[in-house]
């Protein structure tokens, strides 16, 4: 693309035109054109979407180990081989499917404080690497999040969960594939920790001249939590007021969609933290958090015999 500018700019210079009305409107579109390409958030999000860490062999997490986790595999429909931890809970009535943040993988101790908590909670838990991440083959893409998260419910399925069982968990990033799949397959609830409506429109939050860009600009499908608005499915939602990354905002408009139907959601607001990325301490004691899992599990029992 600067090779292209360069040439233009020279043959500008060069012409006799040089100093014309024309000549100078040519070079200014030109170069606006040039700077709406570069500043576009196709290039933004292929540099900060994802933030994999590969690894040939998992460090299995202290938060986890002693719950004797099955390291296991399974198959996207692309044919690329997943990988994740598996915690079989005794007696569980729940199977939690989390889908974790952009970075890292699921040897993260953020990501395996979840998983605890979910477990200490009376729950199986499915903690998985999407494509590009840990030892799990392929790339990362916003396309191959929703095909990911597809494969893992297929898992669970066929390790003993019910439809009726399966709650979907998405922590930041990974809200938009739980929000998704929870959409296209039947499940029992929602968990979100730190979601989004759109990629688009946290974007835009950030840096408003992407206002600019049309929808074939951002990456596709523009995964989010809004495919939820309206769906009034059981949630609970954890968001920190003075989030960064990913304004509360955007959580609030989710839960306002709840208004008709209060006791379907359970939200909160955590006074401060940053941007929470996993349910652990951070911002709240272990046993809190664990009581709040506690809490909506029996919730849902008691919607479940109305």
């Amino acid at each position: 693309m600067s090779w292209l500018w360069r040439y233009e700019l020279e043959d500008f210079m060069l012409s006799k035109k040089r100093y014309t009305p024309m000549g100078m409107t040519k070079l200014a579109l030109f170069t606006l054109v040039l700077v709406y390409l570069a500043l576009s958030p196709v290039l933004l999000f292929l540099k900060f979407e994802f933030f994999p860490l590969k690894t040939q062999h998992y460090q299995m997490p202290e938060a986890i180990e002693k719950l004797n986790p099955e390291t296991v595999s399974f198959k996207a429909s692309n044919g690329c081989n997943l990988y994740g931890f598996y915690i079989n809970v005794p007696r569980a009535r729940y199977t939690v499917i989390v889908h974790h943040g952009q970075g890292a993988n699921i040897s993260y101790d953020g990501y395996a404080q979840t998983a605890e908590v979910f477990a200490r909670a009376g729950a199986n838990v499915l903690l998985y690497d999407y494509e590009g991440f840990g030892r799990s083959e392929g790339q990362p893409s916003s396309a191959a999040l929703r095909r990911d998260a597809l494969a893992a419910y297929e898992f669970a399925i066929a390790r003993g969960a019910t439809a009726g069982s399966i709650v979907q968990c998405g922590i930041s990033l990974g809200t938009g594939a739980a929000a998704d799949i929870a959409t296209r397959q039947p499940c029992k609830a929602v968990v979100l920790i730190s979601p989004y409506l759109a990629l688009s429109q946290v974007a835009q939050e950030h840096l408003p001249y992407l206002c600019l860009y049309p929808a074939l600009f951002y990456p596709q499908p523009d995964l989010g939590s809004r495919c939820l608005l309206g769906k009034h499915m059981p949630l609970l939602m954890v968001h920190s007021i003075s989030d960064p990354v990913l304004p509360i905002s955007q959580a609030d408009k989710l839960a306002k969609s709840y208004e008709s139907t209060p006791q379907l959601l359970t939200y909160y607001r955590v006074p401060d933290g940053g941007h929470i990325g996993a349910l652990s301490d951070d911002g709240h004691s272990a046993n809190g958090t664990v009581q709040i899992c506690k809490s909506f599990f029996d919730r849902l029992d008691k919607l479940a015999t109305k």
